[in-house]
Parts: structure tokens; sequence; C-alpha cells
């Protein structure tokens, strides 16, 4: 089989047969992130929304291809519900993939997901968080010391007679 040279990364199949919407993400990308310098968020976040109103086809010039674009960075920085990062948090995350070249944002963006994995994840602002925390709280109703450390994971097996702890090491 052989694949034909495509000029973007970005291809809508239709119909059995493929078009390329040219990739003007980057740039997209970069003009959103100005407009958030010089304006306010709801409003930028407003028009990005709705200039991305696009019908897609064959012929998709570069500035319709924007438009879809505007649309997908409009979803990109909402904060879709309270466990998920914030539209200032994501804001910083595309300053960073789209302020270098992608090899050296990799590197960037790399070390900032390691360094607030717990709060990129939600984990931070998780409900699930919150009841392991009460649980394992000095006070809380098991009445164990909090062990969560990035290495080993604390459990407790409660049963009717006693309350076992252990850990992935054990």
């Amino acid at each position: 089989m052989q694949f034909i040279e495509l000029a973007s990364p970005f291809a809508i199949f239709e119909g059995g047969s493929a078009y390329v919407l040219p990739n003007v993400l980057p740039e997209t990308a970069k003009g959103a992130l100005r407009r958030l310098e010089e304006e306010p968020v709801g409003d930028v976040m407003m028009s990005l929304r709705s200039a991305g109103q696009q019908i897609l086809s064959r012929n998709t010039s570069e500035e319709d291809a924007a438009k879809v674009w505007n649309f997908f960075v409009h979803y990109y920085l909402v904060q879709a519900d309270p466990e998920a990062p914030s539209t200032e948090v994501r804001i910083g995350i595309l300053r960073l993939m789209v302020g270098a070249p992608p090899a050296e944002a990799w590197k960037t963006l790399r070390a900032r997901i390691l360094a607030d994995i717990d709060d990129l994840s939600g984990w931070t602002r998780s409900i699930l968080m919150s009841l392991i925390s009460k649980a394992f709280a000095p006070d809380g109703i098991f009445g164990v010391d909090n062990q969560f450390t990035r290495d080993t994971f604390t459990f407790v097996v409660l049963s009717t007679s006693a309350s076992t702890r252990r850990t992935s090491k054990d």
C-alpha cells in the first residue's frame, strides 16, 4: 500500500478519499494567546467559539482552517469540570506548546507535566482525594497516619475483627 505525502498531519476522510486540513494551528494558537494578553479572557473565549463554526470541504482555505482551529483552541482552554485544570493553567500550557520548536517545547512541557501531575490530572481537586485524605488523617475515621508518597500506596483493609495496614512494598 502506498501512502500519499501529506502537507499536514490533519487529514479528513470522507467518501473513501482523504483531504487535508491546512495546519495553521500553531499560528492560530499564538494569535489567541496574543489576544488573551490584551483582552478579557471571557471575551476571547466567546469569540474563539463563535469564529470556529466552519464547514470543512476539500478546498478548505487556510483562513477557513484558522476558524476551525479557533474552535479547537476554545475547547482546549475551557475548564470542562471542577476537577479539570483551570483556564489559566491551560493558557500557560498552551504558551509552552507554541513557544518553541516542537522538540524543545516538549522538553519544557514534559517537565511542567511531571512537576504538576497531581494538579494537571485533577487529583488535587478530586472528590476521591478529599475522601481519602479525610479517611487517612490522624483524626480520621480509620485513625491511621496519612502515608501518601509517590513510591508506595498505602491502603487499609477493614474487617469485623481488626484493621490491617499494608503498603505496596509489603
